[in-house]
């Protein structure tokens, strides 16, 4: 009897044999290019930040969770590789999966322009307070403009005068109300300022480096290839090719493309308690700044808002005083800092002081310096300004006013006034302006006075009475032919 024919192996059909193999052969793969990453982490250290996390839950694949969590643009592979799975279909419950920062899921955020001053623009267009920034923005400031940006997650960007930012990078993640934010700053600088803790990253490029944040308060600066990076709060990651440093809290750092960062320790807030609540007269004040230890320079910004958005001055001067042109009566807000001479601003201090200069003053023009009045009647003149109010005219005879010889308010620009007898003195007189003739609902209001003016009094010389006294006479009773008299004055 015949051997049975044996039954015939069915062939695997080549599509699904293929498809095996390729799986094979991408599981190996994965498992030397997991061996290969942990044997270079070992030898190399860490190749990069790794700051997000995500539990397994039961039913999770590597597909599934790619496609909930991380960037089109990421594989399975990479997420493997990352955490040393050597079979991607086998994921334990409760495992947690550690993903870059940079692959996670997100969309285009947006930023508010919340505070704006002056001259500042938005991809070339005036801007206003409550208009949105995105990426690509283009935020440029005037000498006299500044702009306040506020992301979703708290953080400020304050771009002060003279600066140009580009807005390269605003991102958030899922639910996360964290921002995650890369700004070009391009000229002049940026300030920003964020929530303590932040979890993602916020970096300003400059053309000689980059500024990373660990910490929370800081300003960037470029000027003529150099940077400076000074910290105020927290911790900033600073620096370009040529090296890199860890700037503290309280240290600035000086930096270019081929200058390693020079760390140094910022010069202390200046005293201002001069200047605290100090009145001005002057329309345009002159405004004597205190000294600073160790600085060469300084920095000044003059606003009408205790914000520093409305400036009426945002500069650096050598001499400690500054001359500001103000534009109303009112408070006005003094910040200040010191220049070390490695070129670092310092701690900042800030000062209110306040401006009475309205209604002006008119100049005064005579009696004045070399003129001699006596006592009587004396026209005093100024010059009008020609506001169509009055004028408050007073004469004393002492710098301070504390006594008073007359006083008038009148119109137009003259007054006379009587100069009292007195010896022969100095006397002083001044004028102000009165605005509004007044009513119960709105009081006429007096502007401040103006520079003193001083002229001399002179007592007049004594006025004599004369007669004529008779020449003596001879024995006959006759005056001499020669003699016919003589004038004597009366006491």
């Amino acid at each position: 009897m015949a051997a049975p024919h044996p039954m015939p192996t069915m062939p695997t059909p080549v599509p699904a044999r293929r498809r095996a193999d390729r799986r094979a052969l991408l599981w190996a793969a994965t498992a030397i290019a997991c061996l290969t990453s942990a044997a270079a982490a070992q030898a190399q250290g860490p190749s990069g930040p790794v700051a997000d996390t995500y539990q397994v839950r039961p039913g999770d694949t590597l597909t599934t969770i790619i496609q909930q969590q991380l960037d089109a643009s990421i594989t399975w592979v990479d997420v493997a590789r990352l955490n040393d799975i050597a079979d991607p279909r086998r994921l334990k419950p409760g495992t947690v999966l550690k993903f870059r920062p940079e692959w996670l899921k997100s969309e285009v955020a947006e930023g508010q322009i919340t505070s704006v001053g002056g001259n500042a623009q938005v991809d070339g267009r005036r801007v206003a307070a409550g208009e949105k920034v995105t990426e690509g923005t283009l935020v440029e400031t005037g000498s006299d403009g500044i702009a306040v940006i506020r992301l979703a997650d708290g953080t400020q960007l304050r771009i002060p005068p003279a600066s140009r930012v580009r807005i390269d990078r605003l991102r958030k993640f899922h639910a996360d109300d964290a921002i995650e934010a890369r700004m070009k700053l391009e000229q002049g600088a940026i300030e920003p300022m964020s929530p303590p803790n932040r979890r993602r990253p916020l970096d300003v490029r400059t053309p000689a480096g980059n500024a990373a944040v660990r910490g929370t308060d800081f300003r960037v600066r470029t000027v003529g290839g150099t940077d400076f990076v000074e910290v105020l709060r927290g911790q900033v990651d600073a620096g370009g090719g040529a090296g890199r440093a860890a700037v503290d809290d309280g240290i600035g750092a000086a930096f270019g493309a081929a200058r390693a960062p020079q760390l140094e320790r910022l010069l202390p807030p200046p005293d201002l308690r001069s200047l605290a609540e100090r009145v001005y007269t002057d329309v345009r004040p002159v405004i004597d700044l205190p000294l600073v230890s160790k600085a060469r320079a300084y920095h000044v910004d003059v606003s009408r808002d205790d914000s520093f958005t409305q400036l009426l001055v945002s500069t650096r001067v050598e001499l400690p005083e500054i001359a500001v042109a103000t534009v109303a009566d009112g408070p006005l807000y003094l910040r200040l800092r010191g220049i070390s001479e490695l070129g670092l601003d310092g701690r900042d201090a800030v000062a209110r002081i306040d401006v009475r200069a309205r209604p002006v003053a008119p100049r005064p023009i005579s009696p004045g310096p070399g003129d001699v009045r006596v006592p009587g009647v004396v026209e005093f003149r100024w010059q009008d300004v020609g506001h169509g109010g009055q004028y408050r005219v007073q004469l004393a005879d002492d710098e301070r006013f504390e006594r008073l010889l007359a006083e008038a308010v009148v119109t137009g620009d003259s007054a006379r006034l009587v100069l009292p007898p007195g010896a022969t003195a100095p006397r002083y007189w001044r004028i102000a302006t009165i605005e509004g003739r007044g009513s119960e609902a709105v009081p006429p209001r007096q502007g401040p006075f103006s520079a003193v003016q001083t002229f001399q009094q002179r007592v007049p010389d004594p006025v004599n009475r004369i007669r004529m006294v008779p020449a003596p006479q001879d024995g006959d009773g006759h005056p001499p032919d020669t003699a016919l008299g003589e004038l004597r004055t009366v006491d």
